[in-house]
């Protein structure tokens, strides 16, 4: 169970890494305006570490 579970987190970060490069290749200027929020505050710097830590759970549990 745990396994499918992983794989699963795995395939859906993948799909978000495919999304994201297709929003920087077609509206870039939206992409650049997410990306200079990145770290300006303890609470989004944060919930990026957190969601940087499911996938790579999933990674180290398939």
């Amino acid at each position: 169970m745990m396994i499918i579970i992983s794989k699963w987190i795995i395939i859906l970060f993948g799909l978000f890494f495919i999304s994201t490069g297709l929003i920087m290749l077609f509206v870039p200027y939206k992409a650049r305006q997410i990306l200079r929020k990145a770290g300006s505050t303890n609470f989004i710097n944060y919930a990026e570490i957190t969601i940087r830590i499911i996938p790579a759970a999933g990674l180290i549990l398939f």
